[in-house]
Formats: C-alpha cells, structure tokens, sequence
C-alpha cells in the first residue's frame, strides 16, 4: 500500500508537485524534500521533520531506486 501510495501521486504539501515520478528522480518531491537545496524546496523544512538529515549514501540509494523506475521491490 505504501508503494502505491507514492508512485504518480500530488504531494499534499506542495501544490502541482508529485512525491515520485518514476525514472526521474530530480522532479520527485520525495527526493526533493529529502536533499539539502533550501531553494528548491521553497522554504519548506528538510525530511524527515524531528530528526536530523538523512545521510548521502541514504540519499542516494533513494534517488537511485526512483531513477531505475521505483520499482515495489
């Protein structure tokens, strides 16, 4: 449930954004709300909230499974 829950689904705290769109990591909102561009998250708080950062190999391994199309694997 979790899986469909994020693929091709509007991001409920940014408008006209999508939390994953699979195959493109860059444009997912998941993976921007995770990374550390202040900018491009317009001005909305890092993820996860409470807690520190994600670490980059995390990072990472995130983008990478939302650039090999996100699969439910």
């Amino acid at each position: 449930a979790a899986h469909a829950a994020l693929l091709n689904k509007p991001a409920q705290t940014r408008i006209g954004e999508v939390l994953v769109r699979p195959g493109n990591a860059d444009n997912s909102w998941l993976v921007i709300a995770i990374r550390d561009d202040a900018a491009r998250r317009l001005g909305l708080a890092r993820m996860p909230l409470g807690s520190g950062p994600l670490t980059a190999n995390q990072i990472q391994t995130i983008v990478n499974w939302v650039n090999r199309g996100a699969p439910n694997d």
